[in-house]
């Protein structure tokens, strides 16, 4: 049986990181932004840039970032990490997680494109996400496979 993980609030506590460094680049996050592409709540590109900037260089920001209890389950099982994240802001959050991966990871990923990914890795497996609608989503389209809240 496959398990593929979720990264951002699954495997990795990095929430009140990113929701600091959008607020030290001038935004102000709404309540739920987390893990939902940033284009679908903000339209300013330039903050999102900023964001990404003290994401990656500020050491306040940074080390904020935990791991989760759930990566003990991933060094146990590892499979494959699909994340919503940019390449480069998921390699400095595993990173400063300490989370060595052991398994494919799919940067950039929506939900859907979560979904069909899940669909082509395998018919039967267990998905681990602290998104709700993700769970939900798997629940309802992907028979084989159970979805896991965390």
């Amino acid at each position: 049986m496959l398990f593929a993980y979720d990264l951002d609030g699954t495997l990795v506590d990095n929430k009140a990181a990113v929701e600091l460094a959008y607020r030290l680049a001038g935004a102000n996050p709404p309540e739920g932004f987390f893990g939902k592409p940033w284009h679908t709540w903000l339209d300013n590109d330039l903050i999102h840039r900023a964001k990404t900037d003290i994401y990656l260089t500020d050491d306040a920001v940074g080390n904020m970032i935990r791991r989760r209890w759930l990566c003990k389950l991933y060094d146990a099982k590892p499979g494959p990490i699909l994340t919503g994240a940019s390449p480069v802001s998921g390699a400095f959050t595993l990173y400063k997680a300490s989370l060595e991966v052991k398994g494919p990871i799919y940067y950039g990923q929506s939900r859907e494109a979560k979904l069909a990914l899940l669909q082509k890795l395998g018919m039967v497996g267990v998905w681990f996400d602290d998104d709700p609608l993700m769970c939900e989503m798997v629940k309802r389209e992907l028979s084989g496979w159970q979805a896991v809240q965390v």
